[in-house]
């Protein structure tokens, strides 16, 4: 069992835990503060994983309910909106790239059957220990992009997803406003990468400038479908939600 943290401090802190208890079901309650975490005991992490009771038995009224969808909203919205506000504020591909998933996660509700796929959590500390001097300096923090677990992606392998900018290989000059190259800096992410892999993840580095071309598209199917098959190419086609009808859906409204 493992214990990922993902949100967002409210400064340059590492987290800390504030209490840890063990529920009658045998369950782990664990608090910290700043930010929120998930526990990695199955195959997938998905979004029923990431809220409270309340809001999974509002799901299964909703998803079991056709009155229910007709008169209520989605109810993973407030969870999006949170996971949305979790994004790199500075980046509005990452933002962008974590609203097109949830498009089409979205779009799986409405299918029929019914499905939901996985979770991808955003900010996630991945190198994270309890106890300060179990941390190596090296290594620390390792706050991640994004993170993703379905059994279809590289046999069930938890997946770190990487949106690489200039600022992963170059230094911004302030006052040539350009970025010059740096090799150090390279060869950083490259160590953060061989790190994170022996650990077990898979890593997996997406270009900004491919989802900016998606995101330049003119309407909102066409970003959708773009998008959808840049998953699915990235992937290898290993298509986790079934039965989308991309081109007579367009429910992207509901994006945060």
């Amino acid at each position: 069992m493992r214990v990922f943290l993902y949100g967002r401090p409210g400064c340059f802190c590492q987290p800390a835990l504030e209490h840890l208890t063990q529920t009658p079901d045998g369950h782990l309650d664990m608090k910290f503060s700043g930010v929120k975490s998930v526990i990695l005991a199955k195959e997938d992490i998905r979004w029923l994983d990431l809220v409270d009771d309340a809001t999974r038995q509002k799901w299964s009224l909703w998803i079991n309910n056709s009155d229910e969808r007709e008169q209520h909203e989605y109810p993973l919205n407030n969870l999006f909106d949170e996971l949305h506000s979790f994004c790199n504020e500075k980046s509005d591909v990452e933002r962008f790239f974590f609203n097109m998933f949830v498009s089409i996660s979205i779009e799986g509700a409405f299918s029929e059957p019914p499905a939901i796929g996985p979770a991808l959590v955003p900010n996630v500390y991945v190198n994270w220990y309890s106890k300060p001097n179990e941390r190596s300096k090296k290594e620390e923090p390792y706050i991640v992009d994004f993170l993703l677990k379905h059994k279809s992606i590289e046999s069930g392998k938890t997946t770190i997803i990487e949106i690489d900018g200039p600022s992963h290989y170059a230094k911004y000059n302030e006052r040539t406003k350009s970025y010059k190259v740096d090799e150090e800096g390279y060869a950083l992410h490259c160590r953060k990468d061989l790190f994170l892999k022996r650990q077990g993840f898979n890593v997996i580095r997406i270009g900004r400038s491919d989802i900016r071309k998606i995101m330049n598209c003119s309407n909102k199917i066409e970003k959708k479908k773009r998008f959808y098959g840049f998953w699915n190419e990235v992937f290898e086609n290993t298509a986790f939600i079934e039965a989308i009808e991309l081109e007579n859906v367009d429910i992207t409204d509901l994006m945060p």
